[in-house]
């Protein structure tokens, strides 16, 4: 069989040291994804001579060529080591039918370089891969563990704390600092490609759909595949240690318990947006609780605060940071009541209202919308400003009433 130069290159320079623990994907004419288990036409082999025509085939855009971007035990299904984190960004196949092929190439590109550029000034032992189906980022750090869970959690744990995957209240700022990356904003990353058994499509052969050639970068230079060959077994043996890099690593049982969090987390996030999707023929708009937050009332300000201020403050404006973190939730909305208090003590009764009862009052309502998801149905609602009562020189008003007086954007709701 004639050997082409490309496929000499990738079995002498790319595979011959460490074979053995790795694991290919090949599959022969098909288009699969690696989550695509157990389909006739995927199967694994051990050797590069078992798939030798397979990757020949590849370098002709004829096939796919995948190899395990983590090193696999004796037992293929086994990872026993991290060498390396993958970020994968495909191309949107809807995109490329509306805009184009090299469009939307750009446009993941430019996202996928971002990222790369952030993460690689952190961990500089990070390459970036054009599949021609998409890109990937490949950061090469060293963990070892006997146990795959572990192992498992903790890619996942990394794969999340590095694209902005977890609520911010479950990552310490300790942690957090070595992440900017979690700043950027991510739409093309495929966030379900977070496990340790991934697999990569291999640089340098054709893509089998878009027929384009793969390419490497690595500090802002495309690579020759010699190049890159020499620069992977050096970014393998010079990847920093995990325990050397981060100050803290989660155990498994830290782990366990954290991804417990974060299910429950999301579970309660889809129970309240269905909640409000249910009420949202009732209340479409909070535009007046705005309005109201601009206008000082002399009476019936923690009546005010308790019903209608702080169920909207934190279930509707500022929701998604109360569901992350406790403390920031109640610092943000604290400050926009006290702003709107201090115009009111200025008004009349100052100091009528205390801070501590305040915070209180956060805090219950962030928590009983996350068990019950049910604070927008029973307060925030306009029928408590025609309830109330204040004395307003004597004279008794409602609340809507006095502010239907200072402001004309009150009127249209006397009717």
């Amino acid at each position: 069989m004639e050997k082409i130069n490309i496929v000499d290159k990738l079995i002498n320079e790319y595979f011959s040291f460490r074979l053995d623990e790795f694991c290919l994907w090949v599959d022969d004419g098909y288009f699969y994804t690696p989550r695509s288990v157990g389909v006739p036409e995927q199967f694994y082999v051990v050797s590069v001579y078992d798939c030798f025509d397979f990757l020949e085939k590849a370098t002709r855009g004829e096939t796919s060529f995948r190899i395990s971007v983590n090193p696999r035990g004796d037992d293929i299904n086994v990872v026993n080591e991290l060498e390396a984190i993958h970020f994968d960004f495909d191309l949107d196949k809807n995109l490329v039918d509306k805009i184009g092929y090299v469009d939307t190439v750009k446009l993941t590109f430019e996202e996928a370089y971002r990222f790369y550029k952030v993460i690689s000034e952190v961990i500089p032992t990070s390459i970036l891969v054009f599949t021609g189906g998409g890109f990937y980022v490949h950061v090469f750090i060293k963990f070892k563990s006997n146990d795959l869970e572990y192992l498992s959690r903790l890619y996942r744990f990394l794969f999340d704390a590095f694209t902005g995957g977890l609520p911010r209240g479950l990552v310490s700022e300790v942690f957090r600092k070595y992440l900017p990356t979690t700043n950027l904003v991510l739409t093309r990353l495929d966030k379900q490609a977070n496990r340790v058994k991934e697999l990569a499509r291999l640089p340098y052969v054709l893509h089998d759909k878009y027929k384009t050639q793969g390419k490497v970068i690595y500090n802002s230079k495309i690579l020759k595949p010699e190049e890159f060959f020499e620069l992977r077994k050096k970014l393998v043996n010079e990847a920093p240690k995990l325990t050397e890099f981060f100050n803290w690593i989660p155990s498994n049982e830290e782990l366990e318990e954290l991804y417990k969090e974060v299910e429950e987390i999301k579970e309660t996030s889809i129970r309240t947006k269905y909640i409000l999707s249910m009420h949202k023929k009732k209340t479409t708009s909070y535009k007046w609780v705005e309005e109201m937050l601009k206008i000082a009332i002399p009476d019936a300000r923690k009546r005010v605060i308790y019903t209608i201020l702080i169920p909207y403050l934190v279930c509707k404006k500022h929701w998604q940071l109360c569901i992350e973190d406790m403390n920031e939730c109640v610092k943000i909305v604290r400050s926009e009541i006290e702003e709107w208090l201090k115009k009111c003590y200025e008004l009349a009764n100052p100091g009528s209202v205390y801070i501590k009862w305040v915070e209180s009052v956060i805090r219950w309502v962030r928590n009983r919308q996350l068990k019950r998801g049910d604070i927008l149905i029973k307060y925030c609602r306009l029928k408590y400003l025609k309830e109330f009562k204040i004395n307003v020189n004597g004279v008794e008003k409602t609340v809507l009433e006095y502010l239907a007086s200072v402001s004309p954007y009150f009127r249209k709701f006397l009717t």
